[in-house]
């Protein structure tokens, strides 16, 4: 992709990735319709990307509703006891705080495994869906680090430069994890809605 279309593909991805993901059910789908995009630029389509955005969610919504809210109540809590924990001074507390903040890392890559996932195949039954999320998320490599780098760049434009932040951050963190991992581990078969 050429670098103004890529630019302009990633903030109007971001821009309709923050109203999807509004919802908390349609988080997870969202990210990974915007992520499916990405794949489908990056494989040299232009055409229809845009119109497939809101089927390619529809078709994950039923498999995958659920993450959104999980993984809300999931980092409220980790956020709970990350600020519990911090105010013991104990070694004790220490090992509990580190195995907090490597719980919350690794569900992280998890979640972003599922929507890498979901990109590759929105159709995906449930069972399928975990037992590749996981298998991708416990296998370390480039993918992880892009992931990483992406939520820590995406993190600190929001908070120096709020507006290029939310304008980019999402797409950008889209974009890293897919570029670190552009061949689906399965084909990347067609939906319903792209024939």
């Amino acid at each position: 992709m050429d670098a103004l279309r890529t630019v302009s593909l990633l903030a109007g991805l971001s821009l309709v990735m923050i109203v999807l993901t509004l919802p908390l059910v349609s988080a997870v789908p969202a990210l990974g319709a915007g992520s499916r995009l990405l794949l489908k630029a990056s494989q040299g389509r232009v055409s229809g990307l845009w119109r497939e955005l809101p089927g390619d969610v529809r078709r994950a919504l039923p498999t995958t509703w659920f993450l959104g809210p999980a993984s809300v109540a999931v980092g409220a809590i980790s956020v709970l006891n990350l600020a519990f924990l911090a105010g013991q001074a104990t070694l004790a507390a220490g090992a509990f705080y580190a195995v907090n903040v490597s719980a919350l890392l690794i569900a992280v890559w998890w979640l972003a495994a599922c929507v890498h996932e979901l990109a590759e195949d929105p159709e995906v039954a449930r069972a399928e869906l975990v037992r590749r999320a996981t298998s991708r998320a416990t296998r370390f490599g480039l993918w992880h680090v892009a992931v990483l780098l992406g939520a820590a760049l995406t993190v600190a434009l929001v908070i120096y430069v709020p507006l290029v932040g939310v304008i980019f951050g999402p797409g950008l963190a889209l974009y890293l994890g897919r570029v670190a991992a552009p061949r689906p581990t399965t084909s990347l078969r067609p939906c319903r809605g792209d024939l």
